[in-house]
């Protein structure tokens, strides 16, 4: 087991909250600042399961705003790099959907 990888096997988040801002040449500001380096790919998701969440994400380019609420979903990734795969339904400003996102790899700047 001593191989530095992490396996979230079953994790459930309720009524998580976040903000993500996109500054305004389109890069994301994950907020997420590690104090020492890791490798996203030592960490996998079994199984995420996220019940009445929100995220507001705020455009720095157009001054814009927009609500995610309501999600609640199941998510699972091979790494955290990806690919990733998301079931479930959320409220885009209001506006009810179904998301299934099958296998999305997110690629940092610059690769």
């Amino acid at each position: 087991f001593l191989s530095g990888e992490v396996l979230i096997f079953d994790m459930r988040l309720v009524r998580p909250k976040a903000t993500i801002d996109i500054a305004a040449d389109g890069t994301v500001d994950w907020a997420i600042r590690p104090s020492s380096p890791f490798d996203p790919s030592q960490i996998s998701i079994e199984k995420l399961t996220v019940t009445d969440g929100e995220i507001a994400l705020r455009h720095a380019a157009g001054g814009r705003s927009h609500l995610l609420s309501e999600i609640n979903s199941t998510v699972s990734a091979r790494s955290l790099a990806g690919p990733w795969r998301m079931d479930g339904s959320l409220r885009l400003d209001g506006l009810r959907s179904t998301v299934v996102e099958p296998q999305r790899t997110i690629h940092p700047p610059g690769s």
